[in-house]
C-alpha cells in the first residue's frame, strides 16, 4: 500500500503492526509524509535507506521473477515541483528496473489525470512525465480528494497513478475506491499489476508519449 500523510502522532513516523517502510525520524517539524505498508508478509520487499525520505519512498518487490519498483510520493504544495520531481527521479533511477510504479498526491492539476483544467504544478508535472516516457495510469474524472466543510463540498483529483512504458499494458483496474475506508479526505486508489505477460489488447488509453 502507498500512503501519504500517514497519522504519525508524537512520533513523527508510522507506528504499526505490519512492515512500514519509511524514514524512521524524532524530528516533529519534519514528519513522514509517505510510506509504503506492506501488508502481505510472504511478499519480498527490499530498501535502501538512501533512496528514502520523508516524502518519497522507493523500494523494490519481488513477483515471481520480476522486480518491480515501487514509489510512494508526496509533493508538498508549498514546495517547488521541479525541485520535487528531479528527487522522484533520482529515486527511479536508483531502483536500477526498468519496471516501476508511482503513486501519490502530487497537489497538481492537469487532464492527463483526470481535471478539467491545467495548473502550472500540473504543466510541469506532464512535462516531466513524458521526458521520462511514464505512462498516467488514472482513468475517469472521479475526485481523489473530497470532503464537505460547512455546506459546501469540496473535491478534486491532485492523487495520481504512473508507471514506467514497460509495465503499462501489465497493469488494469485502476480505479478510485469511495467506498474503501482510508479515515482521510483522500479516497483510495485501486489497481492489478499482472504477474507474467502484458494485459490482452483493449481500448486505446491516453499516454503521455
Amino acid at each position: 500500500m502507498l500512503i501519504q500523510e500517514p497519522y504519525v502522532g508524537a512520533l513523527a513516523h508510522v507506528s504499526s503492526r505490519h512492515r512500514v517502510v519509511q524514514k524512521i525520524t524524532q524530528n516533529s517539524d519534519k514528519p513522514v509524509k509517505s510510506a509504503v505498508f506492506v501488508i502481505d508478509r510472504d511478499i519480498l520487499v527490499t530498501e535502501n535507506p538512501d533512496l528514502i525520505s520523508e516524502n518519497i519512498v522507493a523500494c523494490k518487490v519481488k513477483i515471481q521473477n520480476r522486480i518491480i519498483g515501487i514509489v510512494s510520493i508526496y509533493l508538498q504544495q508549498e514546495q517547488d515541483i521541479e525541485e520535487d520531481l528531479a528527487l522522484v527521479g533520482r529515486a527511479i533511477d536508483g531502483l536500477n528496473t526498468a519496471e516501476v510504479v508511482i503513486g501519490g498526491d502530487i497537489n497538481a492539476k492537469s487532464p492527463w489525470w483526470g481535471c478539467i483544467a491545467e495548473d502550472r504544478r500540473g504543466a510541469k508535472t506532464a512535462r516531466w512525465l513524458a521526458s521520462l516516457g511514464l505512462e498516467v495510469l488514472n482513468e475517469g474524472n472521479t475526485p481523489t480528494f473530497y470532503t464537505i466543510r460547512g455546506a459546501t463540498t469540496h473535491s478534486s483529483i491532485v492523487d495520481v497513478t504512473f508507471c514506467s512504458g514497460s509495465l503499462y499494458q501489465k497493469i488494469s483496474s485502476w480505479r478510485v475506491d469511495p467506498d474503501l475506508v482510508t479515515l482521510s479526505d483522500h479516497r483510495g486508489i485501486q489497481f492489478a499489476i499482472s504477474k507474467d505477460r502484458a494485459l490482452p489488447a483493449e481500448a486505446p488509453r491516453k499516454t503521455t508519449s
